[in-house]
């Protein structure tokens, strides 16, 4: 296969951003006398906002579905206020080196908001396209998310490759026709046996045999 373009996840693949984004919905969920755990959460990282809004909270209301989504993007994007996202290491660098060869995209479950208030410029200005949760109708584990992503790069599926951290998103690229790596950043190594290829780190991602 030859790849012509490489499409990222960001939460949890590029950043390190899954215990704020766990704290802020304990947060807003507690608000409204809602407990949660981080058992409760992490598998269904990659979902709709709103489909986790409703999994976590039981409840089915839309209004109190909206009231709870827009909650936890306002206390995320504030968290981001104080304190500086954090990548993973080597994360900029792979970045600035492969959109130098590649079109290299973000296929995300976040809102562009959220996206747009919390990542600097500087770096989503490396990317020739950008997918967010609110911008297909059906996010990961649906295969939309990374068919949008391929369809606004002009490029076919099969010649893409997607990095992934998470099994609904693994499960996202697979059924699009990507081929996928892997990476455990955040769930064990048995999670991501769908991928095509396991990494343990980003910073391993040229050790693959689809970029070697």
């Amino acid at each position: 296969m030859k790849v012509e373009a490489i499409l990222f996840d960001f939460d949890g693949t590029l950043a390190n951003t899954m215990a704020n984004h766990f704290f802020c919905w304990e947060t807003a969920l507690h608000e409204i006398g809602i407990s949660i755990r981080s058992e409760d959460y992490y598998p269904m990282e990659g979902a709709s906002l709103y489909e986790i809004a409703r999994k976590l909270s039981g409840q089915n209301d839309k209004s109190l579905i909206d009231k709870i989504v827009r909650r936890k993007k306002q206390l995320y994007v504030d968290s981001y206020k104080v304190k500086r996202l954090e990548f993973y290491p080597g994360v900029k660098n792979l970045i600035k080196s492969l959109s130098t060869k590649y079109p290299v995209a973000i296929v995300t479950a976040g809102h562009e908001d959220q996206l747009r208030g919390t990542v600097p410029r500087n770096f989503l200005d490396l990317f020739s396209v950008l997918i967010c949760g609110d911008m297909v109708n059906e996010n990961k584990p649906s295969p939309e998310p990374y068919i949008t992503a391929c369809k606004k790069l002009v490029k076919e599926p099969a010649h893409c490759l997607v990095v992934e951290n998470a099994p609904l998103g693994i499960t996202s690229a697979v059924n699009a026709g990507c081929y996928c790596v892997g990476v455990q950043s955040t769930c064990k190594k048995e999670e991501l046996s769908k991928a095509d290829e396991i990494i343990p780190k980003i910073s391993n991602l040229f050790d693959t045999k689809i970029l070697s």
